[in-house]
């Protein structure tokens, strides 16, 4: 049988009835926050979740080792974008990876948040060490430098890439923005955040157990699981954030714990994320691998062009510069931050062009203006997002022809 009729044969109310009593249940003890990296409309409905639940703590998925320097990614010198930077070296391998954040990311805006209200965040990932090992023992290729906020799974699923084919979307981003970045701003914050959970469970539901268990998902979940259960036992309210993709298997973790070889939250992980005063940052000895392991983990200064997706891993929404421009809209309380934002971008580059000695006029950006609201209304969309926009300027203002090359082809959608 197809694994995507698989996933769709399971009544989706059952989906719906796990949501309202374990995932967003405000009355409960612990509130799950399911997002997508890099996303200002998960940022958007995160700022309205908190102010209606006023949690006392904040969970987020993010390395734990990340934790002593929290401080310095809320404090207002911090000017993100920004990333945390974390290398380890032993005998066989040395590696880096990064975490970034840019000013809507979810994570950092919980971060924010948190410190404006005064009450605890905390990162409750895995520390990436364990990435890293989980990766080349399950025989997936070495990467020298990575991101942790991978969303291959979650894009590359059948359910998605079907869903892709039907609504006529050339990729997977496109598809999310018309559904959540668009449309999820008509959305009250509990029907938006249905809408994530249950789009990245069916996607989840395409894999296999073995498969996410080769990948380190079941174990990192299991281990922020852990946390979750101690901060329920120390706090009230609990709001925890993670991945959309992970947010279904935090909630049946219980059952595949038994199953896995995962680190313990104890005094020996802690001493292998600090050093004997407690600094974060220092080389020292791992507890757990015999090879000698020299780790760093800092705070470093990013840029857009290093936190979008398309630099070279699979690491959240691309086109960063792009929706942090809408962010901004957004924060103004601003109505159509779609259109507001292409106004202001078709102005800018009409005016480099005319820099350049281009030969652009003031009707071609109008052209292009107007075709952004006709595809737009073509495609289902209350405004026109960034493919919107880049359809609408290679239109208008590029003269002449260019040579014929499929663009943003979904690997199983036939539509360009």
């Amino acid at each position: 049988m197809d694994r995507l009729t698989a996933v769709l044969d399971p009544d989706v109310e059952q989906l719906q009835s796990l949501f309202e009593s374990q995932v967003y249940n405000l009355s409960n003890h612990t509130v799950y926050y399911p997002i997508r990296h890099h996303s200002p409309a998960c940022s958007y409905h995160l700022l309205r979740l908190i102010e209606e639940y006023k949690p006392d703590i904040i969970l987020i998925e993010g390395p734990e080792s990340g934790n002593p320097l929290i401080s310095v990614l809320s404090d207002e010198a911090t000017l993100p974008p920004v990333s945390l930077y974390y290398t380890y070296e032993s005998e066989l391998e040395r590696e880096a990876c990064y975490y970034p954040m840019l000013r809507y990311s979810p994570e950092y805006v919980a971060l924010k948040e948190a410190k404006r209200l005064n009450i605890p965040a905390k990162f409750i990932d895995l520390d990436y060490q364990h990435f890293s090992t989980r990766a080349s023992k399950s025989g997936q290729t070495e990467q020298k430098e990575i991101s942790i906020q991978d969303e291959t799974l979650l894009a590359g699923s059948d359910f998605i890439n079907r869903l892709c084919q039907k609504t006529n979307c050339r990729s997977f981003d496109e598809l999310w923005e018309k559904v959540f970045e668009i449309g999820g701003l008509e959305k009250s914050t509990e029907e938006f955040v249905q809408d994530v959970f249950t789009y990245c469970t069916l996607s989840r539901m395409c894999y296999s157990t073995e498969r996410l268990q080769s990948s380190g998902d079941l174990a990192r979940e299991a281990y922020m699981k852990q946390h979750i259960n101690q901060a329920v036992q120390e706090h009230d309210r609990v709001l925890v954030i993670t991945g959309g993709f992970h947010t279904y298997g935090l909630l049946m973790s219980e059952k595949h714990e038994s199953e896995l070889e995962q680190p313990e939250m104890d005094k020996r992980h802690t001493d292998r994320r600090l050093d004997g005063q407690g600094k974060p940052g220092t080389s020292q000895q791992s507890a757990v691998n015999p090879d000698t392991v020299h780790q760093q983990m800092y705070p470093m200064v990013y840029t857009f062009a290093e936190a979008d997706r398309l630099n070279g891993y699979a690491s959240g929404m691309p086109y960063v510069n792009y929706y942090d421009q809408i962010w901004n809209q957004l924060l103004r309380k601003k109505s159509t931050p779609y259109n507001l934002t292409a106004l202001d971008l078709l102005s800018r580059l009409m005016r480099q062009l005319r820099d350049g000695h281009e030969h652009v006029s003031t009707s071609d950006a109008i052209e292009a203006y107007s075709m952004i609201q006709g595809l737009a209304g073509l495609r289902g969309k209350r405004e026109g997002g960034v493919y919107e926009l880049m359809d609408a300027a290679l239109s208008s203002f590029v003269k002449g022809s260019l040579p014929w090359r499929p663009i943003n082809r979904c690997k199983s959608c036939s539509s360009y």
